[in-house]
């Protein structure tokens, strides 16, 4: 599959999303949504530019983890007294791995490109299925998101034309399966007409508490599976995929920091594109009120057998899981 650069047949869509800030204003139109932005945050204080060289109030993001052994960070700058805006310098890129508040992070930084002017592209490769596009229309838009990658370099503060910091949000495997379930089976932004949210979930679906859909759920996956549903896919294949196997860095930040990074593109840290809690988002109730205490012993057990790759990714960057207790690495 690696030859004709598939993963699977109903692969996912290779997502990329990027934009470029500096000091400057932006480059295009005249930032009125930035400023009426600003002004729905009146507690937000505006910094001098010399303030830079001192300590910032504003809460730094922790060193991100990559598999290139790279501390760096998206460093917290402050806001320049002259310019309508409150970004840091940032040339950096994401890799939207499904189910790790990837969608918000889109949302906020195709708001500052699409709405606030400044430099930025979202980078869509569709896979070549029944729905998807041409062979032709396929090859170009890899071929241009590769290129694109390759420009993929370590933090830095200083950026050439073509060069930006890449990176991805991972999540306890534990957590994200049952965010998943909800997206699989139907959650709003997902295809509706997807065989499993109509067929091989169906079962699981009919069970009358949230636990005993959950236990019905790890077997459905256990049975058939990660390839069943793209939202199921083990985190470390999505990102490995969507850097078309370059070898490439990429930043790592837990779950957790979504607020931060929110907050470093100027969006609402309490922004939630996809809030599986809402009413009416996922398909059934009993998906609604499932939560991490629903696991049995059992079902935790076979989880994290299923996602043992996830779990060794996370290990070896130090993140703690609650898989820690079932799966070792001697």
């Amino acid at each position: 599959m690696r030859l004709n650069m598939t993963l699977w047949h109903q692969m996912p869509p290779i997502i990329v999303e990027w934009v470029s800030l500096n000091e400057h204003r932006p480059t295009r139109g005249n930032n009125r949504r930035g400023q009426q932005r600003r002004q729905q945050r009146p507690n937000r204080p505006k910094r001098d530019r010399q303030l830079k060289q001192k300590q910032p109030k504003r809460r730094r993001l922790p060193p991100p983890k990559n598999n290139h052994n790279n501390n760096n960070q998206l460093e917290a700058a402050s806001d320049s007294a002259d310019t309508p805006h409150i970004f840091p310098n940032h040339n950096i890129s994401m890799v939207h791995v499904h189910k790790t508040g990837g969608t918000s992070l889109v949302f906020a930084m195709g708001r500052i490109h699409n709405q606030l002017g400044f430099n930025g592209k979202m980078h869509i490769v569709y896979p070549q299925t029944k729905n998807g596009i041409p062979p032709t229309n396929y090859a170009t838009a890899r071929n241009a998101t590769g290129r694109f990658l390759d420009g993929a370099v370590k933090y830095k503060n200083d950026w050439n034309r073509n060069e930006h910091t890449l990176f991805a949000v991972v999540r306890d495997p534990v957590e994200r399966f049952i965010s998943a379930i909800g997206q699989a089976t139907g959650g709003k932004g997902s295809v509706a007409s997807s065989t499993f949210a109509h067929d091989l979930s169906r079962t699981c679906l009919e069970k009358r508490t949230p636990r005993e859909t959950l236990t019905c759920f790890v077997g459905l996956v256990k049975t058939h599976g990660t390839w069943i549903e793209v939202h199921f896919t083990p985190m470390v294949l999505e990102i490995s995929f969507a850097t078309m196997y370059k070898d490439i860095p990429v930043a790592i930040f837990p779950f957790q920091e979504i607020p931060t990074l929110l907050e470093e593109l100027d969006a609402d840290s309490n922004l939630k594109r996809k809030d599986g809690a809402a009413e009416g988002h996922r398909k059934n109730s009993v998906l609604t009120k499932m939560t991490l205490e629903d696991y049995d012993e059992g079902a935790l057990r076979d989880l994290c057998g299923i996602y043992r790759v996830d779990v060794l990714f996370l290990w070896h960057l130090g993140y703690a899981t609650r898989c820690d207790d079932f799966v070792s690495f001697g």
